[in-house]
């Protein structure tokens, strides 16, 4: 099912810029009460790439809200050497969000919502607001999240894969409060992010918990990207089979508490990616390490993935694949290896898709394999 955005004009200035401005200055007051509870699932960083389905716009352009949405559900069979071991369905994510501009075309402002993996409760996700000084200079204030690794900044709801590598779950340092300024130079050849957070994911948790602060600790954050030719890459798919893109960067935070109960406090994290795109094939690969002290203790974790996948345009398929290497370099129970293949119909690109997904993975810590394969449905507003 294929759907038409819709942009409705109101025919009274006067009555948008009250109602707009009503509602961005709620929507924004409700983010600053609630951002403290957010986990951690990455949005578009480039909301103005977004095409809203539903939009209000004031006569002068000034004032304008818009909101969207996806629901992802998901059936997954894990196995091991004995057989099956778990079978269940589930939610793995629902987003809605409200973004746009208030008082000026330059001045934009987002809120999203949603649930936690297999969750019920609702939480905050998003919450701040961006200046757009000049075409290189965006800053941004509020409860964002931290602008590092490849996969992470990708939003979930343009994936080829079903979820992202265990390595970038693993190291993902989730959202934060924070300010952070970004940009494009040179017709986006060139682009960046840096900011300041209040604290990121430390580790401490399980996979996948990539949202849990890891303290109030102040956290230096960055992202550089080099474009070939200017072309960004957004998404994992090339619906529209476009010309040749290379980008190549790297980024990283460090955070630093001198004064912890158990002693000196700091997380370091680096990596490097690259990415390539031609006529409907993609293909990407990311080196991170993140090094974690905690007086005497110290836990190091070096992950990497590459991946590859081709869209069939004429029967709006997508087939990829990706193999993962984590690895421990001072506990073992991270180390693990995974083959990911997947299968994508694309129905209406990715607001309506159907994706399969299965793969073997050798847990390290346990001497065992383990096995998964998935079928999820999106659907996008």
């Amino acid at each position: 099912m294929c759907f038409k955005a819709l942009r409705m004009r109101l025919a009274s200035s006067q009555v948008c810029r009250w109602g707009g401005r009503a509602v961005a200055l709620a929507a924004l007051a409700a983010g600053g009460l609630w951002a403290g509870s957010a986990a951690a699932e990455p949005s578009a960083m480039k909301e103005q790439s977004q095409h809203p389905r539903l939009e209000v716009v004031s006569k002068d352009g000034r004032y304008a809200v818009a909101v969207g949405g996806f629901l992802q559900g998901r059936y997954a069979a894990e196995f091991s050497h004995g057989g099956l071991e778990s079978s269940h369905f589930g939610i793995p994510r629902t987003r809605f969000y409200v973004f746009g501009r208030i008082f000026s075309k330059s001045i934009r402002y987002r809120l999203m919502f949603g649930t936690a993996p297999y969750q019920l409760n609702m939480q905050l996700y998003d919450a701040y607001v961006e200046w757009w000084a000049r075409p290189a200079v965006r800053l941004r204030g509020g409860f964002f999240k931290v602008p590092v690794l490849r996969e992470w900044m990708e939003s979930a709801r343009l994936l080829n894969s079903i979820d992202r590598s265990y390595g970038a779950r693993l190291l993902s340092p989730g959202r934060s409060a924070g300010v952070m300024i970004s940009g494009g130079v040179a017709g986006d050849r060139f682009e960046y992010w840096l900011g300041i957070f209040s604290g990121v994911n430390d580790g401490r948790g399980e996979a996948g918990s990539g949202g849990e602060l890891g303290g109030v600790i102040p956290t230096v954050a960055g992202r550089a990207l080099w474009n070939y030719a200017g072309r960004t890459i957004e998404g994992e798919v090339d619906l529209k089979k476009s010309p040749l893109a290379l980008a190549l960067g790297g980024s990283g935070y460090a955070s630093f508490e001198p004064e912890a109960a158990a002693g000196r406090r700091q997380t370091v994290m680096g990596g490097g990616e690259l990415a390539l795109r031609y006529r409907g094939f993609d293909a990407a690969a990311e080196v991170t390490l993140r090094d974690h002290q905690l007086g005497a203790q110290r836990s190091r974790v070096l992950a990497g993935y590459a991946r590859a996948n081709y869209f069939i345009a004429p029967a709006r398929l997508a087939a990829g694949g990706r193999i993962g290497q984590t690895v421990g370099l001072d506990d073992p129970q991270w180390t693990r290896t995974e083959l990911d293949l997947d299968l994508s119909a694309l129905i209406d690109g990715h607001d309506l898709k159907v994706q399969l997904s299965g793969g073997p993975a050798y847990l390290a810590g346990l001497g065992a394999w383990h096995g998964i394969a998935q079928v999820q449905v999106q659907a996008a507003f």
